[in-house]
Formats: structure tokens, C-alpha cells, sequence
């Protein structure tokens, strides 16, 4: 038996409906398709992925993967996934399965802070090594607050104003890397 599904968000649709109950959208030969029984059509923006996964298929499947709504199994670990807030206030584990938009389906987490005995802003943040992939709360936990925030970006400036770095965040405050750095 196959079910009907609305194309634009994914919800079930009555048999006699005109429209979906969801979302409003049109029902009609090209506004639905059918999909097996226990799979629920999820759209891109509620979809999770593992780390890195999107650096290791072509930009094509990943245009293809963030802007179609994807069937996922009713019991599978995926769909549950959709039903949770993300989390990113922490570095992300092997298993974890992470949203389309954070900057780790990308890139994955660089690991372990290293440790930081530099006494210089310039110092703290190239003891860091990689940025991108790291959290917000980890780089302001090596270097404190930014001087200036301002909305994704986050810029810190030296007391002395002749080093100042600015980095730029994915709305999950996970770093997607430098936007700037100057030194003077």
C-alpha cells in the first residue's frame, strides 16, 4: 500500500484532499508521489546528516540532498533525529548526526583543544590550529570574549589594536572559519 505525501513539507495527505493540512499547498498529479508505507518524506531544512558527509559526495548529490524533501524510514535512527533539537554546544561524536546548514555536515570537528601557553591574542588563536569546525564556547574559553559581535561574525581585537582577527559562524555557533585577520 502506498501513501501520498505533500511534495513542499512532507505531511501526509488525505486521500480526497485538495490541498495539504500542513502547509496549504495544491494536491493534484505533480503535488504528490506516492512513497512506500513507514517512510515519512522530511525536508532539507529537518534532515541530519553524519559529520563530513557532505564533503565526500559531489556537489551535485548535495544540491540534489538540500533541496528535495528525502523519505526516511518511520523507525529509523535518521527520522528520529528530525524530531530533537540540535545541539552544538558541544563538539559532535562519530555518531552523531548533524543538520544540513551546520558547518560540520561539511567539515568535521578538529578534536581536541591543544594545549594553549601563548600569552598574545595572535599567539592563543594560532596555538588553536584549526578554527573552522570549532564551537563558539570553545574558542571564547582560550580567548574570551569578542571584541564586537555582529550577527555570524565574531571579531577580536588585541588591547593594543595591532592584531585583530574576525571569524564567521554558522547559526549554530559552530566556527565556519576566518573572515579576516590583520596584524599591524
Amino acid at each position: 500500500m502506498h501513501m501520498s505525501y505533500c511534495t513542499a513539507c512532507g505531511a501526509k495527505i488525505a486521500e480526497s484532499a485538495k490541498f495539504c493540512a500542513s502547509c496549504g499547498t495544491a494536491v493534484g498529479a505533480k503535488d504528490e508521489e506516492p512513497i512506500p508505507e513507514g517512510y515519512v518524506l522530511v525536508p532539507p531544512e529537518k534532515l541530519r546528516v553524519k559529520p563530513g558527509l557532505l564533503s565526500m559526495i559531489s556537489e551535485l548529490d548535495v544540491l540534489l540532498l538540500t533541496t528535495q524533501n528525502v523519505p526516511l524510514h518511520e523507525d529509523s535512527r535518521e527520522y528520529a533525529a528530525t524530531k530533537v533539537p540540535f545541539r552544538a554546544d558541544r563538539p559532535h561524536g562519530p555518531e552523531d548526526l548533524v543538520p544540513l546548514d551546520c558547518v560540520w555536515a561539511r567539515t568535521t570537528h578538529p578534536g581536541r583543544m591543544p594545549s594553549i601557553d601563548a600569552f598574545t591574542l595572535r599567539g592563543k588563536f594560532s596555538q588553536m590550529g584549526q578554527l573552522a569546525a570549532r564551537t563558539r564556547i570553545e574558542i571564547v574559553s582560550v580567548v574570551g570574549a569578542p571584541t564586537v559581535t555582529a550577527g555570524n561574525m565574531a571579531t577580536w581585537t588585541n588591547t593594543f589594536g595591532s592584531y585583530s582577527i574576525t571569524l564567521l559562524f554558522d547559526d549554530y555557533n559552530v566556527c565556519a572559519g576566518v573572515g579576516s585577520e590583520l596584524s599591524f
